[in-house]
């Protein structure tokens, strides 16, 4: 009931702000990916669309301490959405204990070795997310490694894609040598 109201005054407020002075207002007082994290977090949304709205660190710090009770959120997709090393952070450890998300969408945010790795230590632990998205973010082989460590242990991922990284022969080696011992991924897309 609290949540309706909420969300009546909301979109009231936002229908004025459009009115008088258009949708930049409502951006610059609240973001749109702080507007849509809160969205999903208050009204048990299954699923998170974070796509190209370039989320603040501060967005992000508020989405992972919301997903600590959230039960509901299923998929998070933060396809090109500028993520900082400090978001690619913040998310793996977001990640790392949740028991409750399915599938996240990281593609085209150039996360690199390093953000790749806190994604790495993420899957280390996570024994409930199903499938990850990690297209076009730089990794190469050398984050490629890290990953190949991670999925030798994670008991519940079927579904990884990690195509335009950059993976050579090496990475595909490392990949290929992790598979022996992963017996739970489905689908791994490279291309």
């Amino acid at each position: 009931m609290l949540s309706t109201v909420i969300n009546f005054f909301w979109d009231f407020f936002k229908r004025i702000l459009h009115y008088f002075f258009g949708t930049e207002a409502i951006h610059h007082i609240i973001g749109e990916a702080e507007h849509r994290i809160i969205s999903a977090l208050t009204n048990d949304e299954g699923d998170l669309d974070l796509n190209r709205t370039g989320v603040s660190d501060s967005s992000v710090d508020k989405l992972a301490a919301g997903l600590k009770t959230n039960r509901t959120l299923q998929k998070i997709s933060m396809n090109d959405c500028n993520l900082t090393p400090k978001g690619v952070a913040i998310m793996g450890k977001a990640i790392k204990g949740n028991r409750f998300l399915k599938e996240i969408k990281f593609n085209y945010n150039n996360i690199g070795v390093s953000g790749v790795g806190k994604i790495a230590k993420a899957l280390r632990v996570n024994c409930c997310l199903l499938s990850i998205e990690l297209s076009s973010n730089k990794i190469g082989d050398n984050g490629l490694k890290q990953l190949a460590g991670a999925l030798k242990v994670n008991k519940s991922l079927q579904k990884i894609s990690l195509k335009l990284n950059h993976i050579g022969n090496d990475g595909a080696a490392i990949l290929a040598a992790a598979l022996k011992v992963n017996n739970t991924l489905k689908t791994i897309d490279l291309m």
